[in-house]
Order: C-alpha cells, then structure tokens, then sequence
C-alpha cells in the first residue's frame, strides 16, 4: 500500500494487521492525517499489528491518532515478529517540524508514539535515515 491518506476511524485502525500471515509494506501513507499534511483526522490506531510478522511500515506520517502504533501478541504460538517501523514521523506534521501529537484530542497529553506489548519481541522500530528522502 503507497500513497493514501487513511483518516477518521475513530473506533479502528487505519492500517490493521491484525491475525493476519504478515508480509506487507505500507509506505508513504498519511495515518491520522489529511492530505495536506498537516491537519489531524483521528484514527484509534494508525498502525495496529497484532499476531502478524515480517510488516513493513516506512516513511508515512503517523500523527493525530489516538495511538500511533500499536504491536502485539495476544495469542500463543501467534508469533509478533520481525515487523520494522522506519523513517516515519510520528507525532509531527510531514515536515517533521510542527508537532501533530497521537492522543486524546481532548488531552493531548495522553498520546502514545508506539507501544509494544503481550509478548512481541524482535521488532524494529527507529532509524537513521530522514523520512520521505528529506
């Protein structure tokens, strides 16, 4: 998946991979942001992997989500592995300079980047390189 702008799923994610094979690359998207770049247009989850391996999100804008991304096991034997998180912003508009928090748009405060949780392990989150070749 390349290009979209995903937006305004309050009670679901903008990208889900959720008990699914894995293998699939979501880049250059805006999750939690319109087109523009700049305005915030809630998701629950702008990336939620859960029970899914080998995912590949890269240079997409995730802000003004209630949560950024979200990794997870829940299920044993269901391994949450190998999934990268590179040369993204998070938490800021697509220039990287203006902050566009993942929170409760009511307090903003409570926002989370990432969160990796229940047993997700070897995952990749981070990187040296600019977003989008800035």
């Amino acid at each position: 998946m390349k290009g979209l702008s995903i937006t305004n799923f309050a009670s679901g994610a903008a990208i889900d991979f959720t008990n699914v094979n894995g293998g699939s690359t979501v880049q250059a998207c805006y999750l939690g942001v319109k087109p523009n770049g700049i305005t915030g247009a809630a998701n629950m989850f702008g990336v939620k992997i859960v029970n899914s391996s080998n995912n590949s999100i890269t240079e997409d804008v995730i802000s003004g989500n209630y949560t950024g991304v979200w990794i997870q096991e829940t299920l044993a034997g269901q391994h949450t592995l190998f999934n990268t998180v590179t040369c993204n912003y998070i938490g800021t508009d697509f220039t990287g300079l203006q902050p566009l928090p993942n929170g409760n748009p009511g307090d903003p405060t409570t926002g989370d980047g990432v969160w990796i949780l229940g047993g997700a392990s070897n995952n990749i989150i981070g990187a040296t390189t600019s977003p989008m070749g800035t």
